[in-house]
Order: C-alpha cells, then sequence, then structure tokens
C-alpha cells in the first residue's frame, strides 16, 4: 500500500495497492503534516492493481472514491504538506511530500 500522488489544489489523494490480493483498509488512517487532520478509512477493501482517491469535500463513496466531508475546509496546505498513510496499529506505510 503506498501513496501514488497527492493533489494540494484539488485536495485529492491517491492510495494505491501494488499486492497481488485485496487489502482490507478499515481503520487505516491518511493524516497531514503534524498530524492536524487525521482520515480513518470506513469498512473498506481495495482490490488488487487499483487506487482509491480520497477527496477531502463532499460526496458519496465508491469502489474508485471516498470523502472525508470537510465541506470545503481544506486539509492540505497549498505551499507544501506531507501525507502519510498508517495501518491501523500506527504503523507507517507510505509517506508522500508535495
Amino acid at each position: 500500500m503506498y501513496i501514488a500522488d497527492l493533489d494540494l489544489q484539488d485536495e485529492e489523494v491517491t492510495i494505491a495497492s501494488a499486492e497481488a490480493t485485496a487489502v482490507n483498509l478499515t481503520g487505516w488512517t491518511i493524516t497531514d503534516e503534524g498530524m492536524r487532520n487525521t482520515y480513518t478509512f470506513p469498512v473498506f477493501t481495495l482490490v488488487p492493481g487499483t487506487n482509491v482517491t480520497l477527496h477531502s469535500g463532499a460526496g458519496n463513496d465508491t469502489a474508485t472514491d471516498l470523502y472525508w466531508g470537510r465541506g470545503g475546509v481544506p486539509v492540505w496546505n497549498n505551499d507544501g504538506d506531507i501525507a502519510t498513510l498508517s495501518d491501523p496499529d500506527g504503523r507507517v506505510a507510505s509517506t508522500l511530500e508535495r
């Protein structure tokens, strides 16, 4: 599991899987630099070889898009930020700085 992209302007983070089997992301987290904002994945399984995009705004979750529901309140600092993906035990799986 890794962070494939962080789009600061569009408020999106893309998580990808290089695993040969499905990965249960339930309880995994995405945080910004300084851990000021934390998104915890709902019940969600990522199919092998696919990705999911986490949008900061509101919307309806699908197999390829999840929504933080922040209602226009930005998460990512447009001047630069770090996204961190961690498993439910708090082990960092991936980071990406933009």
